[in-house]
């Protein structure tokens, strides 16, 4: 479920170029459920009007963890927290509650950063006493009918002479396990969310600011972590408003500017499926076994297109394994492992794809540091065991690829994988940067979006653009989103949400005066007036920067047709609807089997009449076996950071697969590949329900919203929630996906 409508997509002019941050964050903290910080107020604050805000990366779902509280007795207490997935505040003064909300959608991304801003006013009207931001989007939907502020001036924040306040706790419960930064207090004012964050003007995305016009008042605090232990929590707003450390708060390069690499809790297995038991702590860099049969957890964030990445980990204990899988199909299952490269610590062995196990280094022992370095740029990888490069590996040889253990693979959307085979309290202690033993090889960056490279597209509005709810006319919506596009360079989608009769329909720029409808079969016509008021409508712009293409090509029955698109990658899906009524919209993504097409709108998911074929970087061929006319090709090519074309194997399970995109996705289309009885489904970010933005899906053959396929929208991609045989059976999807680049992404 995503959190709230960001990446809204106003405008839809040119957004090339890359983003730079206004305002790197240096030093964050990480407090690993057994620490926090504490603060006795001597003297009372404002007890009417003041300003929280907090940046933070949990590390865990499903916890009470406590952001601010105090508690001085049953009847006098306040906190904000996560409780259930979602932003809960409550305070209670006397004995009465003073106020209570709690947020309608959940918080269940781990792999990037939230920015929570509150204010409190109580000489506001009632509605406005309270206001919560959450990445500079005001929330306005609630889990259930808040308590509204009652206007009673409260100082049970941060006046309390005997008890203490926290932060990262809540009397002596409900520690939050994460990372936190630039933790700010101000007593006496209402800020607003822009007073501490701000939309990028080339990405879009919300990003720090630095606080020092913040007026901060008597009581007053800034906590920017940038001294170390023990004085971690000095207060930075000039009123030595310091904290003191409980327990071992840990000073972190970890910030929502240089968002690192961990383990990743939402992708764990036990070698049946989802973990069981959590595998991970403190801070999601120590991997434990459970005893379980090939243990494992993947990384939090996937490797770019390009680039050259290095990440380490330290073994603890025997049977263990590193390396890199695919994310959305690794798998590691009893005595066998697929869709990886690693390194075994018993005998050195490296293990392919198949899972089939060859000779390649050393074994390692307790301790021993392993390294990693994974040559996107030239698909190769190479491990090191302290320092030595096995097989005589040099990840610095470029296109010679000299002693590399894997060569040939493209490691888009791969995750570091620590995993260990049975044995209970072994695993790994994973490594940032700060704590690397190894060098880093020249010319390799550390597996984090401060060196991740800046895409091309730094803004997908420039490539696609959205628009639902209640229009008066769609049509007109989505053409004002995508002014400044060229008046051939776009295609069309309308569907009408309210019943299924006007279905689907498709309108290519180059082919105006007509549009392909899609209910079951396609019906090739003139452009018709959409009725009704309550539609979705998107565009693609179709344009090589953007890594489109969209043509009129005949196809005429005597042979193959070759289309030059020049996208300069096979990585794409192809579209082919017909002009003339009849069959079904087909095409080809890389998941589908040689010889065979993907129906996207109809339940036989995969068919073999006709066949898209010798699909190269720049140009592909129809097999006119069957296929004859002239027909609309829409090409869509992965793109960094704004489109993804990716594949996912579901598992049927209400904790289903994580599937890596490289984005934030806005929009995906998924697919069953070979599945007889799962049509297509659209997937949009401003579908919701009461204004949450769960994933909603629209399958086309039908125009009413499908509420049932549940899943959560993450910075880095998605994570299947709903078991239907439409997104998460025992099989696999393709995906193509359009969203934010993850190096700019927040929280979802």
């Amino acid at each position: 479920m995503s959190i709230i409508k960001r990446n809204i997509l106003l405008a839809g002019g040119d957004s090339g170029g890359s983003a730079s941050v206004s305002y790197p964050v240096d030093n964050g903290c990480l407090l690993n459920g057994a620490a926090a910080f504490s603060k006795v107020f001597g003297s009372a604050g404002s007890g009417t009007v003041m300003t929280f805000s907090i940046w933070f990366k949990p590390c865990d779902i499903d916890v009470n963890a406590t952001l601010f509280g105090h508690y001085k007795d049953a009847n006098n207490r306040f906190y904000i927290d996560r409780s259930g997935n979602r932003i809960d505040l409550y305070l209670q003064v006397g004995g009465t509650p003073v106020c209570s909300y709690t947020t309608n959608a959940v918080l269940r991304d781990v792999s990037a950063w939230y920015h929570l801003v509150v204010t409190v006013d109580t000489g506001e009207a009632s509605a406005d006493r309270v206001k919560i931001w959450i990445n500079g989007d005001r929330i306005t939907d609630w889990n259930t009918t808040p308590t509204l502020h009652t206007g009673v001036a409260s100082t049970s924040w941060n006046v309390d002479t005997v008890e203490p306040s926290y932060v990262g706790r809540w009397s002596s419960s409900n520690y939050f396990h994460g990372y936190l930064a630039q933790v700010a207090f101000v007593d006496g004012s209402a800020y607003l969310a822009t007073d501490f964050g701000q939309y990028n003007d080339t990405s879009g995305s919300w990003e720090p600011i630095n606080l020092s016009g913040i007026t901060w008042g008597a009581r007053g605090f800034y906590l920017d972590f940038a001294d170390a232990s023990p004085n971690l929590g000095d207060d930075e707003s000039g009123n030595t408003n310091d904290w003191i450390e409980v327990g071992s708060p840990i000073q972190v390069a970890d910030t929502p500017t240089n968002n690192t690499c961990t383990g990743n809790y939402l992708d764990q297995t036990d070698g049946n499926g989802p973990a069981s038991a959590n595998l991970l702590s403190g801070g999601n860099l120590t991997m434990r076994a459970d005893g379980g049969n090939n243990c494992a957890v993947g990384g939090s964030i996937g490797l770019p297109v390009t680039g050259k990445w290095y990440f380490e980990a330290e073994a603890v204990g025997t049977n263990s394994f590193i390396g890199v899988g695919q994310s959305g199909i690794w798998k590691l299952t009893v005595g066998t492992f697929t869709n990886c490269h690693l390194y075994k610590q018993s005998d050195g062995n490296k293990i392919d794809t198949a899972g089939t196990s060859s000779a390649y280094g050393t074994g390692y022992a307790n301790t021993d540091v392993i390294g990693v370095a994974v040559d996107c740029d030239n698909q190769a990888i190479y491990f090191a065991k302290n320092g030595t490069w096995q097989n005589s590996g040099d990840p610095t040889s470029g296109a010679s690829k000299t002693g590399a253990a894997f060569t040939g693979q493209d490691y888009a959307g791969w995750v570091a994988i620590f995993g260990n085979h049975g044995n209970a309290s072994t695993g790994w202690n994973i490594r940032t940067e700060d704590d690397f033993t190894g060098a880093i090889p020249t010319g390799y960056s550390s597996v984090g979006t401060g060196n991740f490279p800046a895409p091309a597209v730094a803004d997908v509005s420039g490539l696609f653009v959205q628009s639902v709810g209640t229009h008066t006319n769609i049509e007109s919506a989505i053409a004002s989103l995508r002014s400044g596009w060229g008046s051939d360079e776009y295609v069309e989608f309308f569907a009408d949400r309210d019943t299924s009769a006007n279905a689907e329909k498709f309108r290519f720029s180059f082919d105006s005066a007509n549009e392909t409808m899609l209910y079951t079969s396609e019906t090739y016509q003139a452009v018709s007036t959409l009725s009704g008021t309550n539609h979705f409508g998107m565009a693609i712009r179709l344009n090589a920067a953007y890594g489109t293409y969209g043509a009129a090509v005949a196809v005429d029955g005597s042979g193959q047709a070759t289309v030059t698109h020049n996208l300069g990658t096979d990585k794409c899906a192809i579209f082919l609807f017909r002009q003339a009524s009849g069959g079904e919209l087909l095409g080809y993504h890389p998941a589908v089997d040689s010889g065979k097409l993907i129906s996207w709108c109809n339940t036989a998911n995969q068919i073999v009449s006709g066949a898209i074929t010798n699909v190269q970087a720049n140009s592909f061929d129809i097999d006119d076996s069957g296929f004859t006319g002239t027909y609309n090709v829409l090409v869509i090519a992965e793109t960094e950071g704004v489109s993804a074309i990716r594949t996912y194997e579901g598992n049927a399970n209400a904790d289903g697969t994580v599937c890596d995109l490289g984005l934030s996705p806005e929009f995906t289309l998924i697919a069953a590949i070979d599945n007889a009885t799962a049509e297509g489904h659209w997937n949009s970010s401003q579908f919701g329900v009461a204004g949450t933005l769960n994933d909603i899906s629209n399958g086309f053959t039908s125009g009413v919203d499908d509420l049932t396929k549940d899943k959560d929208w993450l910075s880095t991609g998605m994570k299947c929630r709903s078991t239907a045989a439409g997104v998460n059976g025992s099989q696999t999807y393709a995906v193509i996906a359009f969203g934010t680049p993850f190096k700019y992404a927040r929280a979802r």
